[in-house]
């Protein structure tokens, strides 16, 4: 099976096991709306003209540290209008470039926006170490060595 193939399953298949979302209404750990501090080029209040990926690093409180995260921006994005969410997670000893940009997922969305078979959305792929993104204790720790031989513990669900 073709990558661009797998990649649209893939996205198919996910999209109702996500949890979406409207971009500007983030947000907080604790579960609690927050507005997100705009800086730069996200102050401007015109569309894009093109997609982004942005890759940011956020504090987690929960996880006692700093986790990265990749979120894919569709053109036109920065207006009023919402979008739907969808949150993309890594496999095992992956990361948050995992899909994007190592699949190259942002493109893949890119073309298939562009061809109408979805309607544009944000993608967010965050760090979730080796934790498969559940919640498996209230104190973080990790168990084995990493990246490829470890379990991460923590509230992962939570974080995310």
């Amino acid at each position: 099976m073709k990558l661009k193939n797998l990649l649209l399953l893939t996205l198919i298949t996910a999209m109702p096991f996500t949890l979406f979302g409207c971009a500007n209404e983030p947000k907080s750990e604790a579960g609690t709306q927050n507005k997100p501090e705009l800086r730069g080029e996200e102050q401007k209040k015109s569309p894009s003209a093109s997609s982004a990926l942005k890759r940011e690093t956020i504090r987690s409180e929960l996880l006692k540290k700093d986790m990265n995260i990749n979120i894919y921006l569709p053109k036109g994005y920065g207006g009023s209008e919402k979008y739907p969410v969808l949150y993309i997670f890594h496999g095992y000893s992956g990361n948050e470039n995992s899909w994007m940009p190592d699949l190259e997922l942002d493109k893949r969305a890119d073309e298939l926006i562009a061809s109408r078979k979805i309607t544009p959305l944000i993608i967010v792929s965050p760090q979730i170490d080796n934790s498969y993104g559940l919640n498996s204790s209230e104190e973080p720790r990790v168990i084995g060595t990493p990246p490829n031989s470890s379990l991460n513990y923590g509230m992962y669900e939570d974080y995310v």
